[in-house]
C-alpha cells in the first residue's frame, strides 16, 4: 500500500506538493486550536482595577489564575502603574522579601522596594513551605507579567 502511495507521489509532483501543503496547514490549525486558547487563559498578569473607594489596586495572578500578590490602594492610576513597575524590578531579588507569620499561624510575605516600602503583600498560606513557593512564583512571573487594565468600572475590593 505504501509503495503505491510513494510511487504516486514520485510520478506526480503536483500531488506531492498539495499533500505537503495540506499537511502543513492542518498542523498549523491543530497547533492554533490546542495552544492559542491555553495561552490566553494561563498567562500570568497584573490586574489593575479601581475599587469602590475610588482607589486603584493591582493583583498579580499566576499562570493558574490564582492571586499571589496584591497591592495597597493608590490615589491615582499612574501611581498604581508605578507600583507594578516597582514589583517587576524588585521581584527577582530574594532580599526584598519579608517572610512573616500571622497570629493565627498562617504564613505570608511582603515584597519591599529598595526604599523599604511595602509594594506587595501575598495571600495567606498554611505552611512556610507554601509561602516560600509563593515567593518563587512571584520571582519567576512578575518581571514579565502583562498588565490587564480593568480600572474603567469600579469594583468592590476583596
Amino acid at each position: 500500500m505504501f509503495d503505491a502511495i510513494f510511487s504516486l507521489f514520485k510520478t506526480n509532483k503536483k500531488i506531492l506538493t498539495f499533500y505537503v501543503y495540506f499537511s502543513t496547514v492542518l498542523l498549523f490549525v491543530w497547533y492554533s486550536i490546542i495552544f492559542a486558547d491555553q495561552n490566553k487563559y494561563t498567562m500570568s498578569k497584573f490586574v489593575l482595577f479601581k475599587g469602590s473607594n475610588q482607589q486603584y489596586y493591582f493583583h498579580l495572578k499566576a499562570d493558574n489564575g490564582e492571586k499571589v500578590l496584591h497591592s495597597e490602594g493608590y490615589t491615582s492610576k499612574q501611581a498604581c502603574l508605578s507600583g507594578i513597575a516597582s514589583v517587576k524590578v524588585n521581584a527577582p531579588y530574594d532580599s526584598r522579601y519579608e517572610r512573616l507569620a500571622s497570629r493565627s499561624s498562617q504564613y505570608y510575605f511582603n515584597l519591599r522596594a529598595m526604599n523599604n516600602e511595602v509594594i506587595g503583600v501575598s495571600e495567606m498560606y498554611t505552611s512556610s513551605y507554601a509561602r516560600d513557593n509563593g515567593i518563587e512564583v512571584v520571582k519567576r512571573i512578575a518581571p514579565t507579567a502583562s498588565i490587564e487594565d480593568q480600572s474603567v468600572t469600579p469594583v468592590a475590593y476583596h
